[in-house]
């Protein structure tokens, strides 16, 4: 094999190995696309539940400044449990 045909076959197997990293770039980036996408659903949808769960507290406690003496113990306990 002459240099030039050796030159050849190293820059040849260097742009190959080039392109390889390149398609697992790419195949990275695109999975860190769908991982985000997903994670940004679980997070929204947390999110979601959380607000819910504060929201039904808040009414919770504005129900126990209504409430008379009587029924405290048991709205308490309802409040407790959120």
């Amino acid at each position: 094999m002459t240099i030039d045909e050796t030159r050849r076959a190293f820059q040849e197997r260097g742009e190959a190995e080039i392109a390889r990293w390149r398609a697992e770039l790419e195949r990275l980036r695109t999975e860190a696309r769908r991982t985000k996408a997903a994670v940004e659903a679980d997070l929204k949808t947390g999110l979601d539940v959380l607000r819910k769960d504060v929201a039904d507290a808040e009414t919770k406690l504005h129900e126990l400044k209504d409430i008379g003496d009587e029924a405290w113990d048991a709205a308490k306990a309802g409040v407790e449990k959120v």
